[in-house]
């Protein structure tokens, strides 16, 4: 604008030149009529001008200077840089950012019910798993009644007539486990809440304790074998080879898997004559199928 129409001494306008370069021409159109058409054409960039002048001044007009908004504007171009700097480098970034914070928010303003929500899905289950759980339980005790009388019988025909056998059920406390019917909570387990523990009392008034704190080696062995026996779901099986060379060898052997009575009335204390009595065995054997002693 200065350029146009707020000219110096130094430096005129090119209004004011405009406008001068016309007199002159208008002048010379006076001397030499053939240069009219020239003068014309100045006259007309001349008003030209002064209308552009004018526009562009309308135009500052109506333009409102605020330092204030403009210090907003330069703040938010500004902040603008160091958000697309720090996540992502490009616009798009920084909005998918914010979106993911803003839902991040939303679910830390609602956790509380989220966490409630969560805690009434707990009891829940914990109420299924306490009814499943009693009921494998009931089912763990009336079993045991069946192999209690299965295992004392067992011990009557293994000379301890006086014996007692008792499985005792055990819950570890646990404030987060499975509610009871009395109200307590106990610790669960894939399996259930039961500890289940052997006792056997072998003879007439001790009490009933593990079978490992028996004092008797042979109570113990004759109490393994009866358990053994007692449990009319495991059909008795021969063991292997192997385990039968052991017990010839006269090392320490326990069949677990394949109970026998020489495995488990030996399971306390190597065999100090194993062979030789496996030897006389099969001699006596012999002797009986043919009528004839096996040589020595």
């Amino acid at each position: 604008m200065t350029f146009l129409d707020e000219g110096s001494p130094e430096s005129p306008a090119a209004s004011d030149l405009v406008g001068e370069a016309a007199q002159a021409l208008a002048g010379l159109a006076k001397i030499d009529s053939g240069q009219e058409e020239l003068s014309n054409q100045a006259t007309l960039l001349e008003d030209t001008l002064a209308e552009v002048v004018r526009g562009l001044r309308d135009y500052l007009d109506a333009i409102e200077y605020n330092p204030k908004r403009l210090d907003e504007v330069e703040e938010r171009l500004n902040l603008i840089h160091n958000l697309t700097h720090k996540y992502g480098g490009s616009i798009q970034s920084v909005i998918a950012f914010g979106e993911d914070a803003r839902k991040q928010l939303e679910n830390i303003s609602n956790a509380t019910e989220r966490i409630t929500a969560l805690e009434t899905d707990e009891n829940k289950l914990l109420q299924v798993l306490s009814k499943q759980a009693g009921a494998l339980s009931a089912k763990r005790k009336d079993a045991a009644q069946k192999m209690r009388k299965g295992i004392e019988i067992e011990l009557d025909n293994l000379k301890m007539a006086a014996a007692r056998f008792g499985v005792e059920f055990k819950g570890r406390a646990d404030p987060n486990g499975v509610p009871l019917s009395d109200g307590s909570r106990v610790a669960f387990e894939e399996h259930g809440f039961d500890r289940v523990e052997f006792l056997v009392a072998p003879n007439p008034g001790e009490g009933l304790k593990p079978p490992a704190k028996m004092a008797s080696g042979g109570q113990a062995s004759r109490t393994a074998l009866a358990t053994c026996r007692g449990d009319r779901r495991r059909p008795w099986r021969r063991p292997p080879k192997s385990s039968r060379r052991r017990f010839e060898r006269g090392e320490r052997n326990s069949c677990s898997r394949y109970p026998c009575a020489e495995c488990i009335s030996t399971a306390s204390r190597p065999m100090r004559s194993a062979r030789p009595a496996a030897a006389a065995a099969a001699a006596a054997a012999g002797s009986g199928r043919d009528g004839r002693s096996a040589p020595a």
